[in-house]
């Protein structure tokens, strides 16, 4: 099928596309961390005002070994959308055992460490 364009103009065409996708990452990853930042320094001050802090509120040995999209949901007290954003950008490693997307407490909370250093 003929669309009337050259060779050329369909691999700058696919460069702009792949320009704009990086952008959208990195942007993407971007607001992630932010939104991370602010949900946690909001739930220090939170803490702050009578209430224990974060690290027993959220105490890591209470997580499971292998942490569902569940678990990382309530742990950061996001929503279900974001938690699955999150896991699907690829900023942490990931098992997919049939529907299910699994990841190792470990490996999320040096994730996690590495954005509270930050």
């Amino acid at each position: 099928m003929d669309n009337g364009m050259s060779d050329e103009q369909i691999e700058e065409m696919l460069n702009k596309i792949r320009s704009l996708h990086n952008l959208m990452m990195n942007d993407f990853e971007t607001l992630i961390k932010r939104v991370l930042m602010l949900r946690i320094k909001h739930l220090q001050d939170e803490s702050s005002i009578n209430r224990p802090p974060i690290s027993t509120v959220f105490p890591e040995t209470n997580l499971p070994k292998v942490l569902q999209v569940k678990d990382i949901q309530k742990y950061l007290g996001i929503g279900r959308v974001q938690a699955y954003q999150l896991v699907k950008s690829e900023q942490f490693h990931i098992v997919k055992v049939g529907r299910k997307i699994l990841v190792l407490r470990e490996v999320f909370l040096n994730w996690l460490g590495n954005y509270k250093k930050d």
